[in-house]
């Protein structure tokens, strides 16, 4: 029988002690949430809490994230995200975007409040300016890019590439404007201000509309 148990900063259980301190059990997952080790002096899966919100189902083998199932063979949700693309992930079956930053503790969105200042400042960087070209087109695009993709690409309604483009658009300024009020609430508005001079700006865009021929300065 376990006391307390201990969490990693994601909050993660990866320990636990029983009421006169001895360690009782310790397991360690992958970035896909599989586990790689475990050992117990209980019965196997005594614990049965995995990423932050997750709890196996040992009968089917997934974990119950309340709105869906993730399965950690797959690395990826067996549902598509239910609030679309407003969960931060145009893959709609991924769990999150970084598993070493990012958690779903309810299977829907970004919670930049376990972020730490320093994971915050990069985050509302990538949502703003990441270009994924320099990444081997690796990950996404900051709005920045994404519009100025949407406007000078070759997609137009009734496309549904430029509705998929759109929602896209919308979801990461959403979540950037969600990132700086998490900034604004921890005192931290002259610090992202003078690292992103342009940030609020940024912030205040607006999706191209079909008629939409120039790329707005501060996306060029």
């Amino acid at each position: 029988m376990w006391e307390v148990l201990v969490s990693d900063y994601l909050g993660t259980p990866v320990e636990a002690y029983d009421e006169e301190g001895k360690k009782v059990w310790e397991r360690n997952l992958d970035i896909y949430g599989r586990v790689k080790t475990e050992e117990t002096l209980g019965e196997k899966n005594f614990i049965l809490f995995r990423f932050q919100g997750q709890y196996e189902d040992e009968e089917i083998g997934l974990y119950y994230n309340r709105f869906r199932y993730y399965s950690p063979e797959e690395g990826c949700y067996t549902q598509q995200d239910p609030i679309g693309l407003a969960g931060g992930n145009p893959t709609l079956y991924g769990y999150v975007y970084d598993t070493n930053w990012w958690l779903d503790p309810f299977g829907l969105k970004i919670n930049f409040e376990k972020f730490t200042d320093e994971e915050l400042l990069e985050k509302i960087w990538e949502l703003a300016y990441r270009d994924k070209r320099l990444y081997n087109n690796g990950g996404t695009h900051g709005v920045v890019h994404r519009i100025r993709e949407q406007i000078l690409g070759k997609m137009r309604p009734p496309s549904k590439g430029w509705y998929t483009y759109d929602e896209q658009i919308r979801a990461e300024l959403d979540n950037l404007r969600k990132a700086l009020n998490e900034a604004r609430s921890r005192g931290m508005s002259d610090v992202v201000n003078n690292k992103y001079p342009n940030i609020n700006k940024v912030s205040e865009l607006q999706p191209p509309k079909s008629t939409d021929a120039k790329v707005p300065k501060i996306c060029q």
